[in-house]
């Protein structure tokens, strides 16, 4: 089973889970708020919610999209990047151009 995530808890990363769950209905969708609060319950179309970056990586899911707010794309991408985990980052890439630049080195 195909096992995709997304960062995030707006509006955006909604609508990913949304499309990922239409398009491969039998794909595990695994949920991260962009933050470390704690959920009292599973978001829209997730099978599956973490809370930290290094949970979600230890489930090695094929993808991540990253739908997380724009100062913590960097981060994300490239812990993601690092740990091996293809990622489609939501633009901007960064806060700045040297934080974009830093997911290329």
């Amino acid at each position: 089973m195909q096992s995709v995530a997304v960062i995030g808890l707006g509006n955006i990363s909604h609508r990913h889970r949304k499309n990922l769950k239409a398009l491969k209905p039998d794909a595990r969708v695994i949920a991260m708020p962009a933050s470390n609060r704690q959920l009292t319950t599973l978001p829209a179309h997730a099978d599956v919610c973490v809370t930290q970056l290094n949970e979600l990586i230890e489930l090695r899911p094929e993808y991540v999209i990253v739908a997380s707010p724009a100062n913590l794309h960097t981060s994300h991408g490239k812990s993601l990047l690092e740990a091996g985990i293809p990622c489609l980052i939501e633009k901007p890439l960064g806060a700045s151009l040297d934080q974009a630049q830093e997911l290329l080195r």
